[in-house]
C-alpha cells in the first residue's frame, strides 16, 4: 500500500497551471542522499502546487527502488513549506495518468 511518505515514479499528464504560478516558484533543492531519500540527484521538490486524485490506485510497484519514502525530516520541511505561503490543489487528469502508466488502474466504485 502507497503512504503518504512513499516516493513513486510515475508519468504524469502535463496540468494546465496558470502561468503565474511560474513566477512565485517556492521550492526545495534537495541533494542525494540515501539517508533521507531516494533520489539519485539533487532533486527539486515543488512547494506551491499539491496534485490530486480521487479514484485511481497506485500498485505498490511505482515505489522507488533505493528506498520507498522520504525520511520523516524531510516530509515535516515539505509540509511546513506547502503550509508556510500556501498552494493550489491541481486535480490530475486520472484518465490520461491511467493511460501512461499501467500500474495505476481505477478504482471501482
Amino acid at each position: 500500500m502507497i503512504k503518504e511518505r512513499d516516493v513513486i515514479r510515475v508519468k504524469v499528464p502535463f496540468p494546465s497551471i496558470d502561468s503565474d504560478l511560474a513566477v512565485q516558484a517556492h521550492y526545495i533543492d534537495e541533494p542525494a542522499n540515501i539517508k533521507r531519500n531516494p533520489f539519485s540527484r539533487t532533486s527539486r521538490i515543488d512547494c506551491d502546487k499539491l496534485f490530486t486524485t480521487k479514484s485511481v490506485r497506485y500498485d505498490d510497484g511505482l515505489k522507488t527502488t533505493k528506498r520507498p519514502d522520504v525520511c520523516q525530516d524531510l516530509y515535516d520541511i515539505v509540509k511546513k513549506e506547502l503550509n508556510t505561503d500556501g498552494y493550489d490543489i491541481i486535480e490530475v487528469n486520472e484518465d490520461e495518468l491511467v493511460s501512461l502508466n499501467y500500474l495505476i488502474t481505477r478504482i471501482q466504485a
